[in-house]
Formats: C-alpha cells, sequence, structure tokens
C-alpha cells in the first residue's frame, strides 16, 4: 500500500471504510510495518449516504462538540496548525473559527 509506505518511522495509518470489490482483500507490506514501526488502525466509518442525516443534527445544536475542540484558530493559522503534526500535539481538535485571512 502506498499509504503505508509514504509514513516515517513510528508512524500511524487510519484506514477507514471497509474495502470492497477488486480491493476487499488486501497484502500489507509487513516489512515496511516492522522496519518503520508504524501503527495501522482500522475503522469502519459511515456509509456516505448518512452524512446529511448527522449534519443536520449538528446544525439543529442536537450533538454538543464543544468538548472536542482544543483550540479555536485562525484561517491564517491553520498552516501552522497543519506544520504542528510534524512532532507531538496537544489533545483535541482544533477549529476555523476566523475565516479572515
Amino acid at each position: 500500500m502506498g499509504a503505508m509506505r509514504s509514513l516515517r518511522k513510528l508512524g500511524r495509518m487510519v484506514q477507514i471504510g471497509m474495502p470492497a470489490g477488486d480491493h476487499a482483500t488486501m497484502t500489507l507490506p509487513w516489512d515496511v510495518v516492522y522496519a518503520g514501526q508504524l501503527a495501522i488502525y482500522g475503522t469502519r466509518g459511515m456509509p456516505c449516504h448518512r452524512s446529511p442525516s448527522l449534519l443536520n443534527l449538528i446544525q439543529g445544536g442536537h450533538v454538543d462538540l464543544t468538548p472536542l475542540i482544543a483550540r479555536r484558530i485562525s484561517l491564517s493559522q491553520a498552516s501552522d496548525e497543519l506544520a504542528a503534526f510534524d512532532g507531538p500535539t496537544p489533545p483535541g481538535v482544533a477549529a476555523i473559527t476566523d475565516f479572515t485571512c
């Protein structure tokens, strides 16, 4: 898998969704996993047709996402936030709340 081969040493990969069709069975490059000391996580995800109902719940105020938000940043800070992924990052997510440049 190209995604695994693109990881740095001690990298993490999250596979979202279930492979199907010709990709239902995958052969993993175990030499890459072992040598890179990689972590692989899998999650089944959610079917795309369910997204509108989930977004409607959030928009209607029925789901409170504020406990997940650790930092509120401006759009101009987004590049710095992404660059921080190269090192250890604090828990929680950053939410862009100011879209002015």
